[in-house]
């Protein structure tokens, strides 16, 4: 029986009922039965889990068997508080072979997710005579963030010392899998530079954006400068360029509004604080907001930020222009695939006065910037949910099928 996390009414909350065609499996794949084992948590409401469930629920509702386990319900002695990230590794590797030896299971594809799979794609991959495929799955390279991380900061740390170990680890996975899946260019030239795969078995699937936020009638803005931000308060996710940003445009006394959430209470009161400093009375900021209510701010928001050091893709990137925003970013993630100044403005290696300086020529030719946001929008529009699941069912039976001969 499917896991709780996994039933059709989950799935029902992201996909859009009247998109038949996500359901209907291709005529040239038969039945296929998936394993996953997830080293996150297989929550809708979370990014990595939204990317999960939706392949996983996808799949089953095109008639494949599908299994999902997330660290709930493998990590070794849960309620201990040490060593957790060696206890989920160790309840990984032996929830994987557990499940891969189960007679009953008759398995074709085991999908294992993230760098903490390195360990039980090398057992499995031993162990299985022919029996089904292995395919590292990652929703974000981890050896690509940590190299990110690592330029950043010179310092040498234990932790840095173990981070090149662990990159080291993660890497023995993805090289010795059947395929590896990523989510971005970003992420597939980092892979094809360290040899992860031969670019036959590396497969590149852009995250799905939910069907309903899809083909929407984008209402005009009114003429007021509204400008957007919606991300963690973390260092990697550009937050002191951000500050400078909104002192920039203060000092350059351009009228605009700026709309930031998601950035939870420490980035409130950071913001409140900044906003009295300056006497700035319009900025809005949020700890945090429901898929609803996000969906009517990016809709408020003539410019999106995204000012990441490091993305695997960024959803809120395809969401906002999903939105009609037009995008300005760092080439990180999905950002990394579009073209500069048509699809997208490119922040890559500004400054913050730079940025703003981009903003306020945003604000001087309205008519020519919008049109990058109408063709970043019509972009986004190929990321749906069929033709996600049209490519891993291909690339399922490409490799099942170079098996059997």
């Amino acid at each position: 029986m499917p896991k709780p996390h996994m039933r059709a009414a989950t799935w029902e909350q992201m996909a859009d009922q009247k998109t038949d065609k996500i359901w209907v499996r291709n005529p040239h794949v038969g039945q296929v039965n998936i394993l996953i084992i997830s080293n996150c948590p297989l929550k809708i409401n979370q990014g990595s889990g939204y990317v999960i469930c939706g392949f996983a629920e996808g799949m089953k509702r095109r008639g494949h068997s599908v299994r999902a386990f997330g660290p709930d319900e493998f990590i070794l002695f849960p309620k201990a508080r040490a060593a957790k990230r060696l206890r989920l590794f160790a309840g990984y590797t032996l929830k994987a072979i557990r499940e891969a030896c189960n007679l009953e299971a008759r398995l074709d594809i085991i999908e294992l997710w993230g760098g903490p799979g390195w360990l039980a794609c090398l057992i499995l991959t031993a162990l299985r005579a022919g029996k089904y495929k292995v395919i590292s799955r990652s929703n974000g390279l981890e050896p690509h963030y940590r190299l990110v991380c690592k330029k950043q900061s010179k310092r040498l740390s234990a932790r840095r010392l173990m981070a090149v170990f662990e990159s080291w680890t993660d890497s023995i996975g993805f090289r010795n899998a059947d395929s590896l899946t990523v989510v971005s260019r970003y992420d597939e030239e980092f892979a094809l530079r360290n040899g992860y795969q031969q670019r036959s078995r590396l497969l590149t699937i852009e995250n799905p954006v939910p069907e309903d936020w899809l083909g929407q009638t984008i209402q005009e803005r009114d003429n007021k400068l509204s400008i957007g931000f919606v991300g963690s308060w973390l260092d990697n996710k550009g937050v002191s360029t951000l500050i400078d940003v909104i002192k920039s445009l203060a000092a350059m006394k351009i009228e605009c509004t700026w709309v930031i959430a998601g950035v939870g209470q420490e980035g409130k009161l950071e913001l409140d604080q900044l906003q009295l400093a300056l006497g700035h009375a319009r900025l809005e900021a949020y700890e945090q907001v429901s898929r609803e209510e996000l969906k009517s701010l990016y809709q408020k928001m003539t410019v999106f930020l995204c000012l990441s050091t490091y993305e695997s893709f960024g959803m809120v990137c395809t969401e906002a222009m999903a939105c009609g925003c037009i995008l300005l970013s760092t080439e990180v993630g999905f950002a990394h695939g579009l073209k500069d100044g048509v699809e997208f403005l490119s922040a890559e290696g500004c400054t913050a006065q730079q940025i703003a300086s981009k903003i306020y020529q945003i604000e001087q030719d309205k008519t020519r910037y919008k049109q990058i946001g109408r063709c970043g929008l019509e972009r986004v529009q190929q990321l749906s949910w069929s033709k996600a699941i049209d490519r891993l069912e291909s690339h399922y039976e490409m490799l099942m099928s170079t098996a059997r001969n």
